[in-house]
């Protein structure tokens, strides 16, 4: 890669600045690498057909995310074939911010295998920085299973609801969230609501995340919402 390209990080948002109320971090040591969403989202299928996607309402109405967004695509696109380059591309960007936990796509997914090979490798390079991912390229993940579990500080969630992939949550074992309209439905599930991601980055069981983002007009989960009902085809599945 070309000395002078770096990819662009991003300071927290509002939940992620949470984290600094039970790490012993700084709001401002916690930073977000995105991507553009569903272009690199080759697994996704609830957030795209269920429920609007948090990321992609966004974009609509901040031009500069949406910007950094594709900037970062563009940039890792280039080199997507060689997980050497793609690997010396986030290292050498990551060395030019201060970060102790990074939360690696807000919007956007690993794209490919090589490419969660890559930050496999940026974890393994940069031990002192916590850095997590929600991820429904499970296909990806499950296949670099060991390795990822012998990281203590690369840590996965697997997104329920994917396109074909939810099987190997159960087959694997692994750590996932479930997208809930109310604190009933959370309820229902038996799930614990993370609105802080310290269930998320602090142990290994499944939980719970509320819809978040302005959903379409007339979409369900507004009534759910209000009314803290429970759809009646909830379900793990």
């Amino acid at each position: 890669t070309k000395d002078n390209e770096y990819l662009k990080f991003s300071n927290s948002n509002k939940k992620l600045d949470k984290i600094a109320d039970w790490m012993d971090v700084r709001k401002s040591d916690i930073k977000t690498f995105n991507l553009t969403p569903e272009k690199t989202c080759p697994f996704a299928y609830d957030c795209q057909k269920l429920f609007e996607c948090y990321a992609v309402i966004q974009e609509k109405y901040r031009k500069a995310f949406k910007k950094n967004n594709k900037y970062n695509t563009d940039l890792l696109f280039k080199y997507h074939h060689s997980i050497d380059k793609m690997t010396d591309l986030i290292d050498s960007s990551l060395n030019e911010i201060k970060c102790k936990v990074l939360r690696i796509h807000s919007s956007g997914d690993f794209f490919n295998p090589r490419y969660l090979k890559s930050w496999i490798n940026v974890a393994r390079n940069n031990s002192k920085i916590i850095m997590y991912a929600y991820t429904t390229s499970l296909k990806y993940w499950v296949n670099n299973l060991d390795e990822i579990n012998n990281l203590d500080n690369f840590k996965l969630i697997a997104s329920l609801g994917t396109n074909n992939q939810d099987h190997l949550i159960k087959e694997n074992n692994l750590q996932f969230s479930k997208v809930v309209y109310s604190d009933n439905e959370a309820k229902a599930l038996k799930l614990s609501i993370d609105d802080n991601e310290k269930l998320a980055i602090s142990q290994n069981k499944p939980f719970a995340l509320k819809i978040h983002g302005t959903q379409p007009a007339g979409h369900n989960s507004y009534k759910i919402k209000r009314l803290n009902l429970v759809r009646a085809d909830l379900s793990l599945v």
